[in-house]
């Protein structure tokens, strides 16, 4: 079974490294207040990758001696800083016209912030194994049943896309052009998220595991064709 999915699994992992490629390609094109919010756009596709690199790790028995709970849990984990980090990058443009004589490509607190979202991302690897025996009892908990690690999914997702929206307003033709695709990278994710909710915590939708993990792989690889979408459209804004 995991070597049916583990193709669609490393064609995730290939999308989200031309993701990266393209939205660095962008970051270069624009100055240094908007190159470093994009910078926090690359940074939240780097958790989303890391979130299905964990699940590759799993499929190729790599990783294999934590429960299902504790990797959905660490897998959330990701998302939310991920999410995070999206919408950092949002408020960053929105500080632009304030922030226009920024000194550097990234202020003081940008700096101290890199650091620690760095040992934040490598406890999350370094930690998940060893923190499962305390995780995994709570496999049966209202945490999993109720689906809440979705629900925090779609409060995150909720409030970037809005501040996506709004971006119609104020900003020229190198922001603007890119909003519908990066709502579309959100609704995407905000669909996997359901579809888990469903499938997964409310057992709704009952399908053999395989077909699970499959439409879950093809809606994550969608929400980042809608994120190259985005960063093309970014980068062609942008004379050269």
């Amino acid at each position: 079974m995991a070597d049916m999915t583990l193709p669609l699994q490393a064609a995730c992992l290939v999308l989200s490294g031309i993701s990266i490629v393209m939205a660095v390609m962008a970051m270069r094109s624009y100055g240094k207040v908007l190159g470093s919010a994009l910078f926090y756009l690359v940074l939240a596709i780097v958790f989303f990758a890391t979130m299905h690199a964990i699940e590759m790790l799993g499929m190729l028995m790599l990783v294999t001696t934590v429960s299902s709970f504790t990797a959905e849990i660490w897998s959330h984990l990701m998302l939310y800083t991920g999410m995070g980090l999206f919408i950092i990058s949002m408020r960053k443009v929105y500080g632009y016209h304030r922030t226009v004589s920024q000194p550097g490509f990234f202020s003081a607190w940008d700096q101290s912030g890199l650091v620690l979202l760095a040992i934040w991302w490598l406890a999350l690897i370094l930690l998940m194994i060893p923190l499962d025996p305390y995780v995994s009892p709570y496999g049966d908990s209202l945490i999993h049943t109720t689906g809440l690690v979705h629900f925090i999914a779609f409060a995150l997702g909720a409030y970037a896309a809005v501040m996506v929206w709004r971006l119609r307003k104020g900003f020229g033709k190198t922001i603007t052009s890119s909003v519908p695709s990066l709502i579309a990278a959100i609704c995407f994710l905000a669909l996997e998220q359901l579809w888990e909710l469903l499938a997964d915590s409310w057992k709704v939708i009952r399908l053999p595991e395989i077909t699970f993990e499959s439409v879950e792989m093809v809606l994550f690889s969608m929400a980042i064709v809608a994120f190259i979408v985005a960063f093309r459209k970014m980068y062609k804004a942008v004379p050269h």
